[in-house]
């Protein structure tokens, strides 16, 4: 006896079944595509946060920041850069980090080469 004559043939699909396994796919994989989509952006906005706290948590007040330090060390982690001199001797610098539906800044000034306010906002 050869295994073919053993084992029963399969019963074939009813169309009504192939109807259903479709809708289901149709709308199952959608779903499951936003979803992931949701879940990765939940995920880099996550740390894109982290590294604009991390950033601020660096420069805490009264930490020495000598001229072009902090804004050196926010290029070095891949933070959007913004330094304004503000008076002599005074200056800012914002480090932006962040996706599509949020940005988180770390705003830092300085002065006299001590940094004198760090503030951490969620821009969006």
């Amino acid at each position: 006896m050869s295994p073919n004559e053993a084992t029963p043939a399969a019963p074939p699909v009813s169309p009504r079944r192939r109807w259903i396994i479709a809708f289901v796919a149709l709308i199952a994989l959608p779903l499951v595509l936003f979803g992931g989509l949701v879940i990765l952006l939940g995920l880099r906005m996550r740390s894109a946060s982290a590294l604009a706290r991390g950033f601020c948590a660096e420069f805490t007040v009264g930490a020495p920041g000598p001229d072009g330090a902090v804004a050196r060390r926010a290029r070095e982690l891949g933070l959007q850069v913004y330094e304004s001199p503000l008076d002599p001797g005074r200056s800012r610098v914002e480090a932006r980090s962040g996706v599509l539906t949020a940005t988180y800044l770390c705003a830092i000034e300085v002065q006299n080469a001590r940094v004198t306010s760090s503030r951490y906002v969620q821009e969006d």
